[in-house]
């Protein structure tokens, strides 16, 4: 007899493409004719935005720009000059599996910036930024589950939850606001240059919503009416919402946010305090995760006549776990200092290393500092270092990390120099990419049930073994040797006497 089998069909999107893609960006800086000369570059500080991504069959391109901006001492020993400039970047990455078809999850950060000096009046400044890249497809994959068993063959199954990407959804959003300085704050005279970093403090699907709330952090490094370089921070706390085209019920959601814009402009009026005019542009980057029940047929045999079992492979990439583990960067500098004016925290792609059942996640960090000497001149320093983390990873995982900066971080003078300490966040999604071999057809022929005669079977269990090969290599089931031996496991013991029906 033929078996009868029904299908369930699970549509998902595959992630088919997983890069992170470096590129540095340089561009000489010519001293404006109403500068100083140049004596010594104490600071720079840059900030990614990404304008536009498209993907291609068989590449990926993404393309923004740099937004850096430096100050530097004059020969002549007057206050320091602001300089600023844009670094457009367009970074290609070809790879067979890309398709123009596949949906485009793409965030980019600089993680390292500096300048040198050329001469007196000529500056290269150099930025570092690296694109994090996701691809997905739509894709559909049937499990086919035996319907009405007959009693003369037995199957063992399992039970799957898989936890898929089923949709992605962007949107773009805009963020402005008008930023004071709050009393006892120094009067603001220019922006030598500024940061947006969006955080995610909350997430959740509801319906056909992706709802998020986060905190927008905005500082800026400006010079004072007197010349002299403060560092401005402020929170703007933002809360927003994605459509989606299906249904969810408190599914996974994984939400992904890039800068795409942003302009800080500042505003002096007569007899009234500075303002900045902010406003930030947000590309929010939803994939909604759903779960799904597998039944897998692993094993099949029959206890009478003989059967020709189909059997194929089922290859989902389900999400196992959703980790956050913050490592910290500490580091130090022999330099003394009477104050820390500004230190930024830049951050490199994670690389992992497996052992002993553990990913060992790393991110190679750049603390930029600018700092006033024991003699009040302004001055810079560089820490170099790495931050880690560890996450458990079971057999056959595959783990996607990314890297963000915490939220406490700082540099302050210490008794041996300048001391650096910042929390750093690791993201880690755990995947299994197991294939899964099932039943999805085949043929029984049960024989003439009159020429079966019923025996036992005695024998010693030389090692513990499971009922179900077992009841296999017998052709009897695990419910008979269960019941004749009193098991009320799935196993049998090393040693045990046991009587097996068959």
């Amino acid at each position: 007899m033929e078996l009868v089998f029904e299908a369930q069909s699970i549509d998902y999107l595959r992630p088919v493409f997983t890069k992170a893609a470096a590129q540095e960006q340089t561009q000489e800086l010519i001293v404006p004719d109403s500068y100083p000369d140049c004596g010594r570059i104490v600071f720079t500080g840059a900030c990614a935005v990404m304008r536009g991504k498209e993907a291609r069959d068989g590449s990926v391109v993404v393309t923004g720009g740099v937004r850096a901006g430096l100050l530097y001492v004059p020969e002549d020993g007057t206050e320091p000059r602001a300089l600023s400039c844009y670094l457009p970047y367009s970074i290609r990455v070809d790879d067979p599996a890309a398709t123009a078809a596949m949906q485009l999850q793409a965030c980019c950060h600089v993680r390292s910036a500096d300048a040198r000096l050329i001469n007196s009046r000529k500056i290269l400044v150099r930025a570092d930024v690296v694109c994090m890249l996701t691809g997905f497809e739509q894709a559909s994959q049937e499990i086919r589950t035996l319907k009405d068993a007959p009693s003369a063959l037995q199957t063992k199954t399992a039970e799957y939850r898989c936890v898929l990407p089923r949709e992605f959804g962007e949107k773009s959003v805009t963020m402005t606001e008008d930023l004071e300085l709050s009393t006892g704050e120094p009067e603001m005279e220019s922006i030598v240059q500024y940061w947006v970093s969006p955080e995610i403090t909350e997430q959740k699907l509801t319906g056909n919503k992706a709802v998020f709330k986060g905190v927008l952090t905005f500082k800026a490094l400006y010079l004072t009416t007197d010349g002299a370089p403060e560092t401005y921070v402020r929170q703007l706390p933002f809360s927003q919402y994605c459509e989606l085209r299906g249904t969810y019920d408190d599914d996974e959601l994984a939400l992904c946010l890039c800068v795409t814009g942003s302009e800080a402009e500042l505003s002096r009026m007569e007899d009234e305090p500075s303002k900045i005019l902010l406003s930030v542009t947000l590309l929010c980057q939803c994939v909604a995760m759903q779960a799904s029940e597998v039944t897998i047929t692993e094993d099949a045999y029959a206890t009478r006549g003989e059967f020709s079992p189909e059997w194929s492979e089922v290859r989902l990439s389900c999400l196992l776990d959703r980790q956050t583990q913050t490592g910290t960067l500490r580091g130090s500098v022999p330099k003394q200092a009477r104050a820390v004016i500004d230190s930024t925290l830049y951050l490199g792609e994670p690389t992992q290393q497996t052992q002993n059942g553990e990913a060992v996640l790393t991110a190679p960090a750049t603390v930029n500092i600018l700092y006033m000497d024991t003699d009040g001149a302004l001055q810079s320093a560089i820490v170099r270092d790495q931050a880690s983390c560890k996450i458990a990873l079971g057999d056959d995982v595959v783990c996607e990390a990314s890297v963000t900066p915490g939220r406490d971080g700082f540099a302050a003078p210490s008794g041996g120099g300048i001391d650096v300490r910042y929390d750093v966040s690791f993201h880690a999604d755990c995947r299994c990419n197991q294939a899964l071999r099932t039943l999805t057809g085949g043929e029984l022929a049960e024989g003439d049930k009159g020429a079966e005669r019923f025996c036992v079977v005695v024998r010693h269990a030389d090692k513990t073994q499971s009922l179900w090969d077992l009841a296999k290599q017998y052709r009897t089931s695990e419910a008979a040797i269960a019941g004749a031996n009193g098991i009320t496991s799935g196993e049998a013991e090393q040693g045990t006497l046991l009587l097996i029906p068959v």
